[in-house]
């Protein structure tokens, strides 16, 4: 219904109530009910009611802290045609209605009018203590009136709407006993006859609704405009109401928009959070496998410098002369000595637990027997002459005793030098 209408209104709320109280002779004689409910750019109506009895009757039938819009009608009220000026001044305009009247103790409305004069007005009159008793009552049962009018007025609000009476540019329509002649959009013409109304259907727009439900329709259809297309009537009493209702409805979307943020925020954070958290336990997977990989190259490290060392330490690392001290010895050996082991570059001891091996570089170890000390000595110093040798010392030597049953024994004398070389001879 009314798709065509453009509301701008960010801040307003989505849900408004229409409330025609109708005063009779002993107070409220009836209230009419219109909730309207803005869908994208569309009005539905969600709630008619008709005849409600009391005002607390009311509270049930509509959402918690909806805006109502207030039709205020029936007995207390004034409806009267004047001449306006250029500027008609309030106080004027009321003693053209009543005169002797004291500004301070009515409210007023004024609704343009098309009549023989150019500045004429439809001036509506309520006392202010009825007007304050009848929204103060709809404060105490937790209803919060954001506007109020007087009469049916508001209707031209949907004038486009209706479905009335138009011939030569005016446009008649009865509301429940109240006949209404429009001309150009303004009033021209208003007569009561009762408040009862006999049910009749009238075509707002594209819907069908009950005569009763026109005038609370078209005062909830007001809000959703600006306050300067509106007919209402300035009761300060209200403003606090509209207050409210615009900060109600502020906190509840700053409250909404500030839910969204954190669960939007939270959503990308659980998503963050599952991406870096995958990323973490890959790199936490690599840095493992990179870990046994880096433990096993310093186990190769120490492994390597090991081997190293134990190269090192024997003089695989070197050239080998071994071929080339033995020649020389030999070829310097006298025929009167019997070798019986050199041992070049010999180990110092025998593999222990910890099965290390370790040799006496640069060192020859020779043992054998000869038949006289002479000739050992000579061979000893054709040894010590020798370029590549830096000493030569005894580890043992001994001469063997003659037995009775051998008169003559070859090789008495037994040796075991050891020769220091010094490779820088070479």
């Amino acid at each position: 219904m009314l798709n065509t209408l453009n509301f701008q209104r960010f801040f307003r709320s989505r849900t408004a109530a229409g409330v025609e109280v109708i005063i009779g002779d002993n107070g409220i004689a009836g209230i009419n009910l219109v909730v309207v409910a803005l869908n994208k750019s569309a009005l539905t109506i969600e709630t008619a009611r008709i005849g409600v009895k009391d005002i607390p009757s009311l509270r049930p039938l509509m959402p918690s802290h909806i805006p109502v819009n207030l039709v205020i009608s029936g007995r207390g009220i004034m409806h009267k045609l004047l001449e306006g000026s250029d500027d008609p001044d309030d106080a004027a305009l009321l003693q053209q209605a009543l005169p002797n009247a004291q500004p301070d103790e009515f409210y007023m409305e004024k609704e343009p009018a098309a009549g023989s004069g150019s500045n004429q007005i439809l001036l509506s009159i309520i006392r202010k203590n009825r007007a304050h008793e009848i929204v103060g009552e709809f404060g105490n049962n937790g209803i919060y009136v954001v506007s109020a009018s007087l009469g049916p007025f508001c209707v031209r609000s949907i004038l486009p709407l209706l479905n009335g009476n138009s011939h030569e540019g005016q446009f008649e329509i009865n509301l429940s006993g109240r006949w209404l002649c429009y001309s150009k959009s303004m009033i021209r013409e208003f007569n009561v006859s009762n408040f009862s109304g006999n049910g009749s259907r009238i075509a707002v727009g594209t819907e069908s609704m009950d005569e009763r439900s026109v005038v609370p329709f078209a005062a909830a259809f007001q809000y959703f405009f600006s306050q300067a297309e509106r007919t209402a009537t300035k009761v300060p009493v209200i403003k606090n109401a509209q207050a409210e209702v615009a900060g109600r409805r502020m906190f509840r979307i700053l409250a909404a928009t500030t839910l969204v943020f954190y669960f939007v925020f939270l959503v990308v954070n659980f998503f963050v959070f599952t991406y870096l958290s995958g990323k973490f336990n890959e790199l936490e997977s690599s840095v493992s496998q990179n870990r046994e990989i880096l433990t096993g190259y310093e186990k190769l490290k120490s492994e390597l410098a090991e081997k190293r060392r134990f190269l090192h330490n024997t003089g695989l690392l070197e050239p080998s002369l071994a071929s080339f001290y033995a020649d020389r010895l030999a070829a310097g050996m006298p025929t009167g000595i019997r070798l019986e082991g050199i041992s070049i570059n010999p180990p110092l001891k025998k593999p222990g637990d910890d099965k290390t091996i370790a040799f006496n570089m640069n060192f020859i170890r020779i043992s054998g027997e000869c038949n006289e000390t002479s000739t050992l000595n000579n061979w000893v110093h054709y040894i010590k002459e020798q370029q590549w040798v830096k000493e030569v010392t005894i580890a043992d030597y001994s001469k063997k005793v003659q037995e009775s049953f051998f008169p003559y024994r070859r090789y008495p004398v037994s040796f075991d030098y050891l020769a220091v070389c010094n490779k820088k001879d070479h």
